[in-house]
Order: structure tokens, then C-alpha cells, then sequence
């Protein structure tokens, strides 16, 4: 019984890490679509500003959108809690 359970938790696994893959490429997909509509706002960070939107956006889209303003936001927000002492 034990072999069983070893052979069908190494294919979990395996098919665990090509979702994972799936989803980075498709991550990937969305970010290179969505970069154009990606501005830097007055305040100096970058927003997504979409100049038009075909159908609305669910939340797994959407926090990859965040995670990606986060990303590209970084530098700029640690040298404004830099330049304004906000530590």
C-alpha cells in the first residue's frame, strides 16, 4: 500500500509543479499584454491606467496586476521613505 501512496503523491507533485509552470507562463501572457497600459502617475509610481477594457477582470488578474505595480514600485517608494525620513 505504502508504494501506492509514494507513486501517487510523486505524480501530485509532478503535476503541482506543471501548473505552477502553466501559471508563471501564463502570469507572464497577462504582464506582457497589460505592461502598455502601465503609466507613471504625477506622484512618481506607476499605475495601470487601461485605455480601454474589454470585459471585466477577476481577482487572481488583478493581483497579478498588483503584484507587478508592487514590484516596479519598490525602488521609487524606498527612496521616498528615504528622502522623507518615513522609516
Amino acid at each position: 500500500m505504502s508504494g501506492e501512496s509514494d507513486k501517487m503523491s510523486g505524480e501530485s507533485g509532478k503535476m503541482s509543479g506543471e501548473s505552477d509552470q502553466l501559471d508563471q507562463r501564463l502570469n507572464q501572457r497577462l504582464l506582457s499584454a497589460i505592461r502598455k497600459d502601465i503609466i507613471c502617475g504625477i506622484d512618481g509610481y506607476n499605475v495601470y491606467w487601461p485605455e480601454r477594457l474589454n470585459g471585466g477582470l477577476d481577482a487572481a488578474t488583478l493581483r497579478v496586476i498588483a503584484d507587478e505595480l508592487d514590484r516596479s514600485n519598490k525602488s521609487w517608494h524606498e527612496q521616498v521613505v528615504n528622502d522623507h525620513n518615513l522609516q
